[in-house]
């Protein structure tokens, strides 16, 4: 029954900004069936993007145009699992990973630290190397100060 409603719930999203959406189907009498997705960013970019083009022939009062349907994203339950271990890609890609864990965790706790440093009241802050922008909407970014 999801998969009948994944384009409805997935346009809630994106008009509404939310993350998940709840589905309750009452049948008859029955108790109510619940069911929680969340967005597949993937699925909702494509909707968005028919949306845009029946929206321009709206606009230029064109006929619509006919486009191949887009796939429902696949529901957890119909996943597979897959041994990658004959995939030399995958174990280049492992190896890498396994390699930087520490670092990539050393990394964001750095980030954390430096921007629990920078106060409300900063745009900017620089210094060893490293530049902290806060951008119109509070957020911080943290970038390399090359020479």
């Amino acid at each position: 029954m999801v998969a009948r409603y994944q384009p409805q719930m997935h346009w809630q999203m994106l008009v509404t900004g939310a993350e998940t959406v709840c589905l309750s189907v009452i049948i008859g009498a029955s108790e109510p069936e619940r069911e929680t997705i969340a967005i597949d960013r993937v699925y909702a970019d494509e909707l968005m993007a028919y949306a845009q083009v029946f929206w321009s022939c709206v606009e230029n009062v064109t006929p619509p145009v006919v486009l191949p349907a887009v796939a429902a994203p696949v529901l957890p339950e119909a996943l597979r699992t897959v041994d990658m271990t004959g995939s030399n890609t995958w174990a280049d890609a492992a190896a890498r990973l396994l390699a930087h864990h520490a670092a990539a965790k050393s990394f964001d706790a750095a980030v954390k630290d430096i921007k629990a440093l920078i106060e409300p009241d900063v745009k900017l802050a620089y210094g060893h190397g490293i530049r902290a922008n806060r951008a119109k909407n509070g957020a911080v970014k943290i970038t390399e100060v090359t020479p």
